[in-house]
């Protein structure tokens, strides 16, 4: 895919310009996992799926930063379904300058070595210290931002605030149900 070829542009003059940017984003993340993918490039950063999910016991997950960079105090792993608007992927590349004090990785949240660890929304990140104690659950809401609350909560690792983040107010547009009877008793 190059961005100045015919394909491109009747692509790009075919979009409308709200979802450009949508549309780059991914073209870029599949570009990027695709010359990972055949070895042409490689990328400090992995945006693929690890190949199972680590059992939750401390110990396995403490063994896992052996092979992490040594300044690395976290590790992440984002549980979620592959796709086109893939939350993990955008934001691995978001906090990809964080990646040696915070690696990033993710996860197919159906596969079955992901069971144990007892999630219950698609997307869902896990935060794991280095002596392998689970530090933070955080479910998704399966909307777009799922990937700035990420984001900003992995940031905050990185800023010696742990876990720290904004969350958004919620309204309710519930309304009072009175029964009532038309008999009279």
């Amino acid at each position: 895919f190059q961005l100045n070829s015919p394909p491109a542009i009747l692509m790009v003059t075919n979009v409308p310009s709200s979802e450009q940017q949508g549309l780059y984003q991914d073209t870029i993340i599949y570009n990027l996992a695709s010359a990972t993918n055949s070895g042409r490039v490689k990328l400090p950063i992995n945006l693929n799926f690890l190949r199972s999910a680590p059992n939750p016991d401390k110990r396995v997950l403490s063994a896992m930063f052996s092979n992490l960079p040594a300044s690395a105090e976290h590790a992440a792993f984002i549980f979620e379904q592959e796709g086109q608007a893939s939350v993990g992927k955008k934001v691995i590349l978001d906090t990809n300058k964080q990646s040696k004090l915070l690696p990033t990785f993710r996860l197919n949240f159906f596969d079955p070595g992901a069971r144990p660890w007892n999630l219950f929304s698609n997307p869902s990140m896990v935060i794991i210290r280095k002596d392998g104690t689970v530090e933070e659950k955080v479910d998704g809401w399966g909307v777009p931002e799922d990937r700035t609350r990420f984001t900003n909560i992995l940031r905050s690792y990185g800023t010696k605030l742990p876990g720290t983040t904004v969350v958004p107010d919620i309204t309710s547009t519930s309304t009072t149900y009175t029964p009532t009877t038309t008999e009279k008793i």
